[in-house]
């Protein structure tokens, strides 16, 4: 009797949904979530619009530790118009309201785990408790993502003013900086190297243990969307442009090798393949022209945008009210879950685990 009265106030409380044969466990958090979060082992790292960070146990899903990151350095949102004067009456006055959360997916090291937030500061938090460790102020857009890569023991990452910055991740210090000569796209690593697009047209390699330009491309006629970065495979690039045409450039030969008009609006990159998608089909290209080699429609967007991992692609297919797996070599259907609710953020994937933020509520699926 003791057993199911403790389940129903499990339940109640929202720490427990009502099991289904591949859950393994449901959790509810404050506020909505704003980005994709980090999956390891062991743990869970997630935060919400305020800018609370939370740590969960992936056996249990039991909140280990919370923190936020510092309120009073929000960063303002735009004004809103003033309000229009009604004869005889006063209106309240309209102010700019303070805008917090995070802007990228976190990262971890064994120590530490680091995002970017809206207020401008790259922060980096003990994992076993949620301490803040240090701060760095840079220069973000509150309204895009800011993606940080970790190589060696450097946190890197690119900020609205045209620079491309490397941090030591135990002290937060500057190790090296590259100013570009306009805006920087996204970055993209692959061994050593950093690769980047900007708004001038041109692509930029660097050596990402000490930030020395290694080469810089001229796109020529190529159009480029810099916002969405490339795809970087066998030395070449895979690009898109504004009208999400899909590109080929051949760093070798220095010009464009193929373009395909398939409206895009994001590539993913996994195994030396290539995964296209708009907000309705996902496509598997062939490297060598750019023909579509399988498809499969659905409904897709860049805060819900396909995982992939070994050779799999995972996404949450809302309208089928389904997690779905997918082969990215075929395209060919490989096993689903039933989820129902409308998920705004993409799922996290471990070899145990899929998990997966329906609405205010977080559900950890088996992954066999």
């Amino acid at each position: 009797m003791q057993h199911w009265r403790l389940c129903f106030i499990l339940i109640c409380c929202g720490l427990f949904a009502p099991a289904q044969p591949d859950t393994l466990w449901s959790c509810k958090i404050k506020k909505p979530i704003t980005f994709k979060p980090l999956l390891e082992i062991s743990r869970y790292y997630i935060a919400n619009e305020e800018g609370t960070v939370y740590c969960l146990d992936t056996e249990s899903g039991r909140v280990l530790w919370e923190t936020r990151a510092p309120q009073e350095t929000g960063k303002k949102v735009k004004k809103q118009p003033a309000p229009k004067k009604v004869k005889g009456k006063s209106l309240p006055s309209v102010k700019a309201p303070i805008k917090y959360g995070f802007l990228s997916t976190f990262v971890a090291n064994p120590n530490y785990l680091f995002g970017c937030n809206v207020d401008d500061n790259v922060y980096a938090f003990n994992k076993d408790n949620g301490v803040r460790i240090w701060n760095y102020k840079a220069n973000f857009d509150e309204d895009k993502f800011a993606p940080l890569w970790m190589y060696d023991n450097l946190l890197i990452f690119k900020t609205e003013d045209s620079l491309v910055v490397a941090l030591s991740q135990e002290s937060g210090t500057e190790v090296w900086k590259y100013k570009c000569s306009a805006k920087v796209g996204e970055l993209s690593l692959r061994s050593n190297q950093l690769h980047f697009p900007t708004a001038d047209k041109q692509i930029i390699a660097l050596n990402a243990g000490t930030g020395k330009e290694i080469a810089k491309i001229n796109l020529g006629n190529t159009e480029i969307n810099e916002e969405k970065g490339v795809c970087v495979i066998d030395n070449n690039y895979c690009l898109l442009n504004d009208s999400g045409d899909v590109a080929w450039f051949s760093t070798k030969k220095k010009k464009e090798v193929w373009h395909q008009p398939y409206r895009i609006t994001m590539l993913l990159e996994t195994e030396e393949r290539l995964v296209a998608y708009n907000d309705s089909l996902l496509i598997g290209l062939k490297n060598k022209n750019g023909n579509q080699n399988w498809k499969l429609e659905g409904v897709f967007s860049d805060k819900t945008l396909p995982i992939v991992r070994e050779g799999k692609l995972y996404f949450h297919a809302s309208s089928k009210n389904k997690v779905m797996i997918i082969n990215t070599k075929t395209g060919e259907y490989i096993r689903s879950y039933l989820v129902k609710g409308t998920s705004v953020i993409a799922p996290s994937v471990n070899d145990k685990q899929i998990v997966l933020v329906i609405e205010d509520r977080i559900f950890a699926i088996r992954n066999d």
